[in-house]
């Protein structure tokens, strides 16, 4: 990309970055404090501040699983790396072994 006026040339970002860049936003919004709050009263995991019960385990456990399948849709979304994405790696087969007859 140019600027125009100056014509200077503007380094390009890679998509790694960008792909960081969402990651982040996806981890804020889900690590949030009121996220977990909300999710806990909406599954009556109510005491999640109480260092003695076991609900931030828990909640602990959902988020796991929550950021992982936001992770997955990401990666089907948008793919760090363009050049491998799409190709499939066939492995090379055996010859068969004579049967009797």
């Amino acid at each position: 990309m140019k600027i125009p006026l100056i014509d200077y040339e503007l380094p390009s970002i890679p998509r790694k970055f960008y792909f960081c860049f969402f990651t982040m936003i996806l981890y804020l919004i889900v690590a949030m404090p009121d996220t977990n709050k909300y999710i806990g009263k909406y599954l009556g995991l109510n005491k999640y501040d109480d260092v003695t019960e076991n609900d931030r385990y828990y909640l602990w456990f959902i988020h796991s699983i929550v950021f992982a399948l936001l992770m997955f849709v990401l990666l089907m979304l948008y793919n760090p790396n363009p050049g491998i994405g799409g190709t499939v790696i066939e492995t090379p087969t055996a010859p068969a072994l004579p049967t009797r007859s």
